[in-house]
């Protein structure tokens, strides 16, 4: 008889012990994807009403009904609000009978869990390959649906979402701001009507990606780049020397343009050919006007044949215009007896690629933007599609990303990561990873 109530009493602390375990697990889960769950709505309101319903859901489907004789399943969850963050909070409540201790106590027991999580806002730059290479691999139409998909992973009115769209130039085509799904043209408006032309000009890109997300200056959030590509760095936007010998009129001193190697198309695979520039650096119109304008306009060779550039051009300085250096030794750049560049294409390609690899190791470092400020802490994933005649440099893009698979990769700085998409219906699942992965590290 004295061995009936330890062992009643063990065999009830074992139903508890797989109740609450039970109970534990689900409001993990529930907490888990009630902090998803706020991504979903058109405003604050509508997103926790969300993430409270998700989290009831997921209670119930985790923790199934009458589980070892329970009853009175309860869920209550909360959001608090704070600067670039909000908390979610759910506890949970069910009623346990007891098989063997009613008979000394009472006849149920009460069973608790509490889980929570906090989702830090995010601010994503959408950087956008728009080059020439996309039409005529008809995966122009393909990436914006990606892009349109990715952009609805995030919350309107909390998250800041921009987009930087970069060919032979740039364009910031809507800066950051949390009314992405609802300003006048929405950014799904704007992508849809990205025009696929020109060269690659990525140093630039991540230059003023990473500006944006400074400016903005919110530490607190989770701050990242997302940079897509279908092929290698071509271009950059530098000071290039117009010597005294040239025919160009505006000579004897440093014109700022983009330029770099070009392609010959007619083959396939493409081969590095020429030498195109000097464009005009600035922005302009959708698609940009820019990447088809040369900026000294009188004389010069170039004028009537971009590929003619060494004839007028006698080098280039040592950094992009934006403090990104040509000569890194990422790659190999060569140089004349007088110290200026060769303007070859593969050397032009060379000095992208190595500004490119400057330009990310800024950010990461979390150094002074172009805009004279800083932010620590930024991620940077790409994309890499696969199927132009030139494709992307896998290493360099590992490299951009610090993938921790990468040649260079630095366990001290933020590690994002690469993901290779073969054809254009790889866009969309790409596309869809990093967006899961920037919501699992928001929270």
């Amino acid at each position: 008889m004295a061995l009936v109530p330890v062992l009643g009493l063990a065999v009830d602390v074992t139903l508890i012990y797989l109740a609450q375990s039970k109970l534990s697990a689900a409001t993990d889960a529930a907490v888990l994807a009630a902090a998803r769950g706020l991504s979903r709505g058109a405003d604050s309101s509508a997103q926790q009403s969300s993430a409270t319903s998700t989290a009831t859901n997921y209670v119930a489907a985790n923790f199934p009904s009458g589980f070892l004789g329970s009853s009175g399943l309860t869920s209550t969850t909360t959001i608090t609000t704070q600067s670039n963050q909000r908390t979610v909070d759910t506890n949970t409540a069910v009623t346990l009978p007891l098989m063997f201790m009613r008979w000394v106590g009472p006849s149920t027991t009460t069973v608790k869990a509490y889980a929570t999580a906090t989702r830090k806002d995010v601010n994503v730059m959408l950087v956008l390959d728009r080059s020439g290479s996309l039409t005529l691999s008809s995966s122009c139409t393909p990436m914006k649906a990606a892009a349109t998909a990715f952009i609805g992973q995030f919350a309107a009115t909390r998250d800041n979402v921009g987009l930087l769209t970069f060919a032979t130039g740039y364009r910031i085509d809507s800066p950051l701001s949390t009314n992405f799904l609802s300003g006048s043209p929405t950014l799904t408006t704007i992508i849809s009507n990205i025009t696929c032309t020109g060269a690659t000009n990525s140093a630039t890109a991540l230059s003023k990606a990473y500006a944006a997300l400074a400016t903005l200056n919110q530490p607190a959030a989770l701050n990242v780049i997302l940079f897509f590509t279908d092929g290698q760095p071509t271009h950059i936007t530098a000071q290039n020397w117009i010597p005294l010998t040239s025919s160009c009129s505006n000579k004897n001193a440093w014109i700022p343009g983009v330029i770099g190697g070009g392609f010959n198309i007619s083959t396939w695979p493409y081969t590095p050919s020429g030498v195109s520039g000097l464009y005009n650096w600035n922005s302009g119109p959708q698609p940009l006007a820019a990447d088809n304008t040369v900026i000294v306009n009188s004389g010069c060779a170039f004028n009537s044949s971009v590929w003619n550039v060494d004839s007028d051009v006698e080098t280039v300085k040592s950094t992009d215009n934006w403090g990104n250096a040509i000569n890194n030794n990422y790659t190999s750049v060569s140089y004349d007896g007088l110290g200026n560049v060769n303007f070859t294409s593969q050397n032009m390609m060379n000095i992208a690629t190595n500004a490119t690899y400057s330009a990310a190791k800024t950010i990461q470092q979390g150094g002074n933007s172009i805009a004279g400020n800083s932010l620590a802490k930024v991620y940077i994933f790409s994309i890499g599609l696969g199927n132009a005649g030139f494709p992307p440099n896998t290493n360099l893009l590992k490299d951009v990303s610090n993938d921790p698979t990468a040649p260079n990769f630095n366990a001290t700085y933020p590690a994002g990561y690469y993901v290779a998409a073969p054809t254009a219906a790889d866009l969309n699942p790409a596309f869809q990873r990093v967006a899961s992965e920037v919501l699992r590290l928001s929270r």
